[in-house]
């Protein structure tokens, strides 16, 4: 059982994840591995957020992914975004951290409340609700679960001169400490089913992207 971490200016966590594709009669299927640490730092008053990536996937070698998020006055966010395997803890669809009165909140969410959620194809939202979470492996947290689906239009990484359309769905959980609101543990999957169009040629097409990222500390506590 781990206790959760106190406030840190930087954060620790490891990375795991699988990609697997279903394109016509091709498949295939990725696994990534790596470490990444989320660096908190303030600067004339505002506080930027900067994750730091570096992992391997079984086709490749030595891959680091950056982002950076940088929280505006209005509490919209600005990002710098070269992840484009969605392996950062930023490009997650929960926040790295609770503010103390949204910690409260979810500490006393005992009901399903409205989630929207980015869609990581093309524009629109993935709509669907978040609810309170449990996890055994997890003590002193705060655990919200989510799941959301909506309509997607837009281009692959892996085929960027194809149109892919159809219906994208998320599912997973995120544990908080319940004492500084930061990000112990997050766990997600996404699916799209549809098709994918170049030219005249349409294609089916079933896609799923699972997440796995964790504190170090969790991480080492739980061997």
């Amino acid at each position: 059982m781990l206790a959760a971490s106190a406030p840190a200016a930087q954060n620790d966590y490891v990375l795991s994840g699988t990609d697997s594709y279903v394109i016509g009669s091709y498949r295939a299927k990725v696994t990534f591995k790596g470490a990444e640490s989320l660096e908190f730092v303030e600067q004339n008053g505002k506080r930027d957020l900067t994750a730091s990536v570096h992992y391997s996937r079984t086709d490749a070698t030595g891959t680091h992914a950056r982002m950076i998020a940088m929280p505006l006055a209005d509490e919209s966010v600005d990002r710098s975004d070269s992840d484009p395997d969605y392996v950062s803890v930023l490009s997650q669809p929960l926040p790295v951290e609770l503010y103390p009165d949204d910690l409260r909140t979810a500490a006393r969410l005992h009901e399903r409340v409205p989630f929207v959620s980015p869609s990581m194809f093309g524009a629109g939202n993935l709509t669907g609700f978040l609810e309170a979470a449990t996890d055994p492996e997890h003590k002193d947290v705060v655990g919200l679960r989510f799941i959301a689906r909506g309509k997607v239009t837009g281009t692959l990484h892996e085929h960027p001169g194809a149109v892919v359309t159809g219906v994208i769905s998320l599912a997973g959980a995120a544990y908080y400490s319940s004492y500084s609101g930061h990000l112990i543990a997050i766990r997600d999957t996404i699916s799209l089913d549809g098709s994918l169009q170049s030219g005249n040629v349409v294609t089916p097409v079933h896609i799923a992207f699972d997440r796995r990222i964790q504190s170090l500390e969790a991480a080492v506590a739980l061997r």
